[in-house]
């Protein structure tokens, strides 16, 4: 067993990475390094590990990135939320790489502090000059009741 501060049940040992994850991806193993460094250090002054945001990406055509909650996930956990949804081509950046295909989908749930789902052509570069748009639409939407 691990806890949140990446402790096992022998003190002194910690685990990270895919030895101990939800997630098999390198960015949640280098996070819980500094998490363990930090508590190594500070063992009077402990931080835990989040994962309730975690992004990650499928190279498909076209690409898909997610990080946080989905729109799946607000309705599964009942939590009152509203959908933004904006065209990679209606920004600035899309506009510019000609992107005709990407979008960006950002459901704000009520208790969730970044839920997005977000999808595009190349989500590593089009994805965040998105999220402005869509989050402004969201604040422009009646919640969606649970």
């Amino acid at each position: 067993m691990v806890d949140e501060y990446q402790r096992t049940g022998v003190e002194g040992v910690f685990a990270l990475g895919d030895i101990w994850a939800p997630y098999q991806l390198k960015h949640v193993a280098n996070r819980q390094a500094e998490v363990v460094a930090h508590n190594l250090r500070h063992p009077d002054d402990l931080i835990a590990t989040d994962l309730d945001v975690v992004p990650a990406a499928v190279f498909t055509n076209p690409q898909i990135a997610t990080v946080g909650a989905t729109e799946q996930d607000c309705r599964e956990a009942g939590d009152d939320y509203v959908v933004g949804t904006a065209r990679y081509a209606d920004v600035a950046y899309g506009w510019a790489m000609e992107d005709r295909t990407g979008c960006c989908k950002v459901p704000e749930s009520t208790r969730r502090r970044w839920p997005s789902g977000l999808t595009g052509s190349t989500p590593p570069s089009t994805t965040e000059p998105a999220q402005p748009s869509a989050r402004d639409q969201v604040a422009q939407r009646r919640p969606v009741a649970s």
